[in-house]
Parts: structure tokens; sequence; C-alpha cells
């Protein structure tokens, strides 16, 4: 019990004192008093800049499970603590997905540059998404591959980008060529304020098969 109640007293010092997540929708409620390892993750969690977070996402995702328990969790005594780890990825991949951006300035004089560690990570998630076929425009995982690295995609007006991509030309003809969009991308500043990069996605699909049944694309950041 004493040792919970510790756990409880960093938990609320480590909210008061640590800003640097995005601004999002609070998910913290129900855990703290009821799961102390969903607790225990909360705490671990804020206590990491941006990018410690957006590189366990990137570890975790890849599967190397070995770098993301040291970014997470370094040297402490319940560092292999597979219950604590698998929260805590919930609980971060939850807080980015529902970073809440409103409406980003497209006029900005003055941008921001991304950290190329974070471009680094993006673009390796999205070369690996380009090298299969997709029975859809895999727009949700890009999106994630993105968001994960404090990255978003916008619309013109500055809101985060929301649509449907349309286009079911083959690959090679002339159609194909016209199937392409170029996202503004905003990051996320260690204030939390979301800000226009000068940075862009590109992406471009076309079909293939004989029942053009299946997506090709190609994505990066640049």
């Amino acid at each position: 019990m004493a040792e919970l109640t510790s756990d409880l007293r960093q938990f609320d010092h480590a909210i008061e004192s640590h800003h640097s997540w995005p601004p999002c929708r609070d998910v913290i409620g129900a855990s703290r008093r009821f799961d102390p390892v969903a607790d225990k993750a909360w705490i671990v969690l804020h206590s990491l800049s941006h990018d410690q977070v957006s590189s366990f996402l990137h570890y975790y995702d890849l599967g190397r499970m070995t770098m993301a328990r040291k970014i997470l969790l370094g040297e402490m005594e319940d560092m292999h603590n597979e219950q604590v780890l698998q929260v805590a990825y919930r609980l971060a991949r939850s807080k980015y997905e529902d970073t809440i951006v409103g409406q980003v300035n497209m006029y900005a004089v003055k941008k921001p540059a991304v950290p190329a560690k974070r471009m680094k990570q993006a673009n390796t998630v999205l070369h690996a998404i380009g090298k299969q076929y997709w029975s859809e425009i895999p727009l949700h995982d890009i999106f994630w591959a993105l968001k994960k690295n404090l990255l978003i995609p916008l619309q013109e007006d500055g809101t985060e980008w929301s649509g449907l991509l349309c286009g079911k030309a083959e690959c090679g003809t002339e159609e194909a060529k016209k199937q392409y969009c170029i996202f503004p991308v905003a990051t996320v500043m260690p204030d939390s304020l979301v800000l226009l990069t000068n940075h862009g996605l590109y992406l471009s699909w076309g079909t293939i098969g004989r029942t053009l049944s299946k997506y090709e694309i190609v994505c990066y950041l640049s």
C-alpha cells in the first residue's frame, strides 16, 4: 500500500509539472483510482520528452521491444514488466491519435524545423507501407506514422485532414499520374502549440492486377 501511495504522489506531481504532451482529450480519470499498472505507466510516460515518447512508439510498432523497453523504463527495477509496457503503449497511442489540433495558421512566416530523427522515423514507416499492396489506400496507417512522430497532416484551411481519396486508375497510365496529394504538415511543439512546418507529405496511388483490386502507393515526407 505504501508503494502504491508513493506512486500516486509521483503521478500527481508528474501531471502537475509536465506539460510536454500534445493538447488532447483527458483519458486519465478512471485509470488512476483502479489500476496501479496504468498509474505507473502514466508516471513513466509523463517523465519522458516528446522525442522519447515518439521513439518508444516507433520501436514498439516495429516490434523492437528491447529498444522500446529501454526508452520507456530505462534502468527501473521492473523494466521487464510487460504489462506496464503494453499499457503505456495503449495510453501513449490514444494520446497521440486523439490530439486536438484546432486551426493552424497557414500563413505563418516563421516555421519550426522538425528534428531529423523524427523525419527519418516517419519516412522509415512510410517506406515500409509503400512496399506492400493494399485493398484500400491506407490513410490510417500513413497518418499514424506521422502522428506518433508529432506530425499532423492538414487541410488547406489549417484543420487536421479528414476525407476520402478517389481514383482507381491503373499504375503507369496517364490517369494514374493525376492521382496524388501533397498534404501540408504541422508539428506539435514542446509547449503543445501546433505550428505549420516547411515539410509536406506526398502521396500517390494506382491500382494493379487484372481486377484492379489492389493499390500500390508511394508516400514520403519532404
